[in-house]
């Protein structure tokens, strides 16, 4: 969300800062990152099955955590503009569109699906060291908030 928002914002149009914070998410997924839940599919099904099952709170919590610090950065880090804010809930419409095909999958979702997590996240089925998947999340956190900081 936070480099959504700051690719967002470099943007005079506010259009264009719409399409830029959506591709973002994609062109951020390119790169070796952490899933801090591992079957997104899997702990939907269980959710729609049943709340009580200990690993879909747990993931549904890291979700929630997630989301909140991010909105907490983006409250910190910018004077609180609400194109910020459809910045970053563009930005993680891709994601949303997973949790719509696991809910209601369709053949429109799967051929969305399809793309986004074989094509583009193809590097979740390399072995990266750990290492690196760390150090592109913090470069990337880092580079956002210098747009935030000295750009914006």
């Amino acid at each position: 969300m936070l480099f959504g928002v700051a690719i967002g914002a470099l943007y005079q149009n506010f259009t264009y800062g719409i399409i830029a914070a959506f591709l973002s998410h994609y062109f951020l997924d390119l790169f070796p990152h952490i899933e801090y839940i591992k079957d997104v599919e899997g702990t939907i099904q269980k959710i729609r099955g049943t709340f009580n099952n200990k690993e879909s709170i747990k993931n549904t919590s890291k979700v929630f955590a997630d989301f909140l610090i991010g909105i907490l950065l983006i409250l910190f880090l910018t004077k609180a503009n609400m194109h910020f804010f459809v910045f970053a809930l563009v930005s993680i419409l891709p994601d949303g569109a997973t949790i719509i095909h696991s809910l209601f999958p369709s053949k429109a979702s799967q051929k969305h699906h399809d793309i986004h997590t074989e094509k583009i996240q193809f590097l979740k089925y390399k072995k990266i060291p750990i290492f690196w998947q760390i150090f592109s999340q913090l470069f990337i956190l880092a580079i956002s908030v210098a747009i935030l900081r000295f750009f914006i």
